[in-house]
């Protein structure tokens, strides 16, 4: 699987094990560099990794921000993006099993070794069947998901 990876200035402590992890598992990191590094700049690497998933660039994506729920709320504007912050192995799995592609971390609760862990749980999930992400993603139409691509 193709993965895209982004992280912003305090998620670049945890680079080298959540690349180094996808690697050993046999899967083909994009690694995504921010333009910018402004010291709360977290939007940008968001941007970039939730669009390389969007156009195809890669089948899933991991941001490193300092906690992870910001960048999850700026993933989850773009359209056809499923983000979750990803604090444990389970609601990594899980998320992934549900179509969640976005994998969203906090740098500020993480180890390297934990951060390895929950990619690897994230990672390890085969994308779900298109019935059962359609099963599971249909309550986003009941509670009014725009079709935009962009939502503001």
């Amino acid at each position: 699987m193709k993965i895209a990876v982004g992280f912003d200035r305090r998620g670049e402590r945890l680079r080298s094990a959540v690349v180094a992890e996808l690697t050993a598992l046999g899967h083909d990191v994009v690694e995504l560099a921010a333009r910018e590094r402004e010291p709360d700049g977290y939007a940008e690497p968001v941007e970039s990794v939730a669009l390389a998933v969007l156009h195809g660039v890669a089948d899933r994506g991991v941001v490193v921000t300092r906690s992870g729920v910001g960048a999850s709320f700026v993933a989850n504007k773009i359209d056809g993006i499923h983000a979750g912050a990803g604090f444990d192995t389970y609601a990594a799995r899980r998320g992934a099993e549900y179509g969640m592609n976005v994998l969203c971390l906090g740098a500020g609760q993480l180890g390297r070794v934990e951060a390895a862990e929950i990619v690897r749980a994230f990672a390890g999930v085969k994308p779900p069947r298109s019935a059962l992400r359609v099963r599971h993603l249909a309550p986003l139409a009941i509670a009014g998901a725009e079709p935009a691509v962009f939502r503001a």
